[in-house]
């Protein structure tokens, strides 16, 4: 992504936090994260805007081999600050995982000591185990033959895209920087 649509994110969520909606009230995890809503897309035109002209979809399209994105769900996630357990994302909507693909948008450098960044088990969207749970226990069923993790380390503008049942974590933010902001979303 552009450095000139990470400065218009941050601007954005800067705004979005001082200016939280009513939709950031609801699901929060209690102070699981400085701030969270889902679908902000749909109650901010600088998300909307970020959505229909920045990059994102043209790429998110081609990777998907499809001519056509309907987006099912955003979230912005600013400072999960005590980290997201193993996880697989269930999704809003009447779509099939299997045809979903989800995106991470960051706005911020993270990733060292894979701090702040999605850990992902390469190859997990292939596992048997997991049907449509959230949380996942990576002991069990056939998730132990899934070994090999990501190690990212990401800069602003940097791009990350999975498969919905793609098994996942986010480690805890204690060491991390004042402001780790990303829009993950799903299509």
């Amino acid at each position: 992504m552009q450095m000139d649509w990470v400065e218009f994110l941050r601007q954005v969520t800067d705004h979005q936090v001082e200016h939280p909606h009513l939709w950031s009230l609801v699901g929060r995890g209690g102070d699981s994260y400085d701030y969270i809503q889902r679908n902000v897309w749909m109650t901010n035109n600088g998300y909307r805007d970020f959505m229909y002209y920045s990059p994102l979809c043209h790429v998110l399209a081609q990777l998907a081999r499809t001519s056509e994105l309907r987006p099912s769900t955003d979230v912005l996630i600013v400072n999960p600050n005590d980290g997201i357990n193993w996880h697989q994302d269930n999704q809003n909507g009447p779509i099939d995982a299997d045809y979903a693909i989800r995106w991470w948008t960051a706005m911020d450098a993270c990733g060292e000591g894979k701090i702040g960044v999605p850990e992902y088990l390469i190859g997990s969207h292939r596992n048997q185990t997991v049907k449509d749970e959230v949380a996942v226990d990576i002991s069990g069923g056939d998730l132990p033959r899934f070994t090999d993790c990501t190690e990212y380390v990401v800069q602003p503008g940097d791009l990350i895209v999975w498969n919905t049942r793609t098994v996942h974590r986010i480690r805890d933010l204690a060491q991390a920087t004042p402001r780790e902001s990303a829009l993950p979303g799903s299509f």
